[in-house]
């Protein structure tokens, strides 16, 4: 789960010696265009297989994910040492190494001391905005906060403990079963380590909630059903 060598160091060596102080979303984006370019090239000339290429194209986000918070840590706090406290954490098919070319991106946004809450919002909200900004080259990537504790009324940014209490005794059956594939993508490891061997007890637990086994059971009749009207 935490962030493997390979491929994503080697592409955030060839990003970082690419920019510059100061630079922008289209950078980011332009980057993340030739990326792709050079992997659909492999894909259609059938060098690679699926399982290789949507791992290449997660590597590509995990490396422009920690050279983009590196340089915005840098920016707000000055500091040219790797970023510590503070960890994002991928979700969804990111979390799986499962992106293809188009796919958004499912993020978690953890911190502790010594950053404060102003500070870890700052960093969290900065590194969206310059992902997700739309550009000449287009969007590097759209980032979906959505899957953090609280979805869209949760901070942007959790304190450590914060997340560890929210899936402790408010989170739902679905919200553990998500973590399964979250991973570190980018900044803190060993923040991400810590986070995953707490919520691991909660995320593989067994349960008699039959409750939740039948509302799985009444989703996938009602999916059914819509799929048979289309085809009429």
């Amino acid at each position: 789960r935490l962030k493997q060598a390979g491929v994503s160091t080697v592409v955030a060596a060839r990003l970082d010696a690419e920019l510059t102080e100061s630079f922008s979303a289209v950078d980011l984006a332009a980057f993340r265009r030739r990326q792709l370019l050079r992997i659909a090239l492999r894909d259609l000339l059938g060098y690679a297989t699926l399982a290789e290429t949507t791992a290449e194209i997660s590597a590509v986000a995990d490396a422009i994910l920690e050279v983009a918070l590196r340089r915005v840590t840098q920016r707000i706090t000055g500091s040219i040492a790797p970023v510590a406290h503070f960890t994002v954490v991928a979700l969804g098919k990111l979390g799986a190494r499962e992106l293809n070319y188009s796919s958004d991106i499912d993020l978690m946004f953890l911190y502790e001391a010594p950053h404060t809450a102003e500070r870890a919002r700052k960093l969290a909200t900065e590194l969206t905005a310059l992902l997700s900004a739309y550009t000449a080259e287009g969007v590097c990537y759209r980032v979906d906060l959505r899957l953090r504790p609280d979805g869209k009324l949760g901070e942007v940014a959790l304190p450590l403990e914060a997340a560890l209490h929210y899936y402790r005794t408010r989170a739902r059956d679905w919200e553990l079963q998500m973590l399964i594939k979250g991973r570190c993508s980018a900044g803190d490891p060993d923040l991400a380590r810590r986070f995953f061997e707490a919520v691991d007890p909660l995320t593989y637990s067994t349960t008699l909630d039959f409750s939740a086994v039948e509302a799985v059971s009444e989703t996938r009749l009602r999916i059914q059903e819509k799929a048979r009207a289309r085809q009429k």
